[in-house]
């Protein structure tokens, strides 16, 4: 069962920083076979960045090989961002050439490029949790193979405005108020909003209706259910930050 949600795992990040054609992507799961591109969708329309992420791709990979049958997620991670844990003492993986080589780069940024190539199907992970290079990830190392994905965006509003970072404490009201409403409701808190939607309004901070209305995820359904106990508790929230001033 776990291997079978790890398998569906693996599969949503492939859709989601993958740069292939999305409505192909999909039919494939399904078992269908399309042409490559439907011209329709934000990839086939140029409407997303890609980014090259190779070169860190390779180092991880490099550790992998040296680390063998050692290399579960978190020993992996600790080599290389250079963390001498007792496990990589034991082991003698400091005195490994990617020992730290990652080291300047933030641990998610770290997750975020393995968690890719488990999904495109450079590495693989055994009923032990240990990570394995694939056929494919030879061409990475050795052959010029290329790794790509979707570039992180930062949230827009409806008129394409970037937001900013949300207040946390904000954030964190917000949440609360979204899982009493959903309780309420009878229905999961993602339903009555995601956590991006919520992560755009405690940027943004909207004081009106109007402005409730540019954030992504808030339909006219859901200003009408929900739009007003949320820019109340936003406007509590303000007066309470202009009070401590």
């Amino acid at each position: 069962m776990q291997k079978q949600r790890q398998a569906r795992l693996t599969k949503m990040i492939s859709y989601a920083d993958g740069t292939r054609c999305l409505r192909a992507s999909l039919l494939r799961y399904f078992g269908e076979t399309p042409k490559e591109r439907c011209g329709a969708c934000s990839v086939c329309c140029g409407e997303i960045r890609v980014e090259d992420i190779t070169v860190p791709c390779q180092k991880i990979l490099s550790c992998v090989a040296r680390m063998k049958a050692a290399a579960k997620e978190e020993a992996l991670l600790c080599v290389l961002r250079g963390e001498r844990t007792p496990f990589v003492l034991e082991n003698g993986f400091e005195s490994l050439s990617t020992f730290g080589i990652l080291s300047s780069t933030p641990p998610e940024t770290v997750r975020d490029w393995l968690r890719t190539l488990l999904a495109q199907g450079f590495l693989t992970k055994d009923d032990s949790g240990t990570l394995r290079l694939c056929a494919e990830a030879r061409a990475v190392l050795f052959a010029g193979q290329r790794v790509r994905r979707r570039a992180q965006t930062a949230p827009k509003t409806k008129r394409g405005r970037t937001v900013p970072l949300p207040d946390p404490v904000l954030l964190q009201r917000l949440e609360a108020l979204c899982r009493l409403c959903a309780k309420r409701s009878g229905v999961p808190p993602f339903a009555v909003f995601t956590l991006r939607t919520l992560s755009v309004m405690a940027a943004i901070q909207p004081e009106t209706v109007q402005e409730f209305s540019e954030i992504p995820g808030v339909s006219s359904a859901k200003i009408e259910r929900y739009g007003a106990a949320f820019l109340r508790e936003i406007k509590r929230y303000k007066a309470l930050e202009a009070e401590n001033l």
